[in-house]
């Protein structure tokens, strides 16, 4: 994939399990306390779903940097 095709997504929900973010494209997920963040490489269709199936209070979608997608391969 492409470093287009990736998106870093972080955001904060009033209810955060980490079995809710188990699909297909999330990577490197973190949670701490109600913030979300991984690297999305996947249709993003299905990420608009997940996001809106949650009570989002804040978000911010950008471009992983280079060294967040090489780290991506090498873990």
């Amino acid at each position: 994939m492409s470093k287009s095709n990736y998106k870093k997504v972080e955001f904060v929900t009033d209810v955060t399990k980490k079995e809710d973010f188990e699909i297909e494209g999330v990577n490197e997920l973190k949670i701490k306390n109600n913030k979300v963040s991984f690297i999305y490489g996947g249709d993003l269709n299905k990420l608009v779903e997940l996001i809106n199936s949650k009570n989002v209070l804040d978000l911010t979608i950008s471009e992983p940097t280079l060294e967040e997608i090489f780290m991506h391969y090498y873990q």
